[in-house]
C-alpha cells in the first residue's frame, strides 16, 4: 500500500511503503522475548553462583545453549515469514518501478531495517529482469540501506551497481546484535 508522505516536504513527491505490519510486530515481539529470556538466564546464573559453585557450573554450561535453542526456533520462524514477505514485496516493487509510474524521472529508494530487505530483493529482481532483456537502467538514482540484514556478498553488490545512477549506500553498525542475530 503506497502512502503519500506530505509532511516531509509538501512540494516533493515522497511515498512510503507500509507492508506486513502484523508480521513485523510479531518479529519484534520474538526479539523482545529473546532478550527477556537471556536476562532471566543471566539472573538465574548469578544467584546459583551465590548458592552453589558446583550447581552453578552445571547451570552455566547448560543455560545459554538451552536459551538459544528455546528462542531461536521462534525468532527463526518469524524471520523466515517476514523475509519471505520481503522477497515478494521486493519483486512487486521492482515490477511496478519497471512500469515507470513516476515517468522518466529516476527514484531514490531508502530501506531501513527489514524495509532494506524489500529494497534488496527489489534490486535482485531488477538484475534478473535486466538479464531477461528488460530495460531497467535509469530507474534508480540512489539506493540507501540503513541497518538492513542483507547479504554482504560483493558479487551481488557488484550486480547492483550498474542499476544505480548515483550512490549505492549500505549503512550499518558492525556491533548491531540484532543484525548478528538474524
Amino acid at each position: 500500500m503506497w502512502i503519500p508522505v506530505r509532511e516531509a516536504d509538501p512540494s516533493a513527491e515522497i511515498y512510503s511503503l507500509r507492508w506486513e505490519t502484523k508480521k513485523l510486530q510479531n518479529l519484534g515481539n520474538c526479539l523482545v522475548k529473546t532478550i527477556t529470556s537471556f536476562v532471566a538466564a543471566s539472573a538465574a546464573k548469578f544467584w546459583l553462583v551465590a548458592i552453589s559453585t558446583m550447581a552453578a557450573a552445571f547451570f552455566v554450561a547448560m543455560s545459554l545453549p538451552l536459551t538459544i535453542v528455546g528462542v531461536s526456533g521462534v525468532v527463526d520462524n518469524s524471520w523466515s515469514i517476514v523475509n519471505s514477505k520481503a522477497m515478494k514485496t521486493g519483486k512487486i516493487l521492482a515490477e511496478s518501478l519497471l512500469e515507470r509510474p513516476q515517468g522518466n524521472r529516476p527514484v531514490t529508494l531508502l530501506g531501513v531495517s527489514l524495509g532494506g530487505q524489500v529494497v534488496f530483493h527489489c534490486l535482485k529482481h531488477l538484475v534478473q529482469l535486466e538479464r531477461e532483456g528488460k530495460d531497467v537502467r535509469g530507474i534508480l538514482e540512489n539506493v540507501v540501506f540503513l541497518g538492513a540484514a542483507c547479504s554482504s556478498d560483493p558479487r551481488i553488490w557488484n550486480d547492483f551497481k550498474p542499476l544505480v545512477a548515483g550512490r549505492l549506500i549500505n549503512g550499518f553498525c558492525s556491533s548491531d546484535w540484532v543484525l548478528g542475530l538474524v
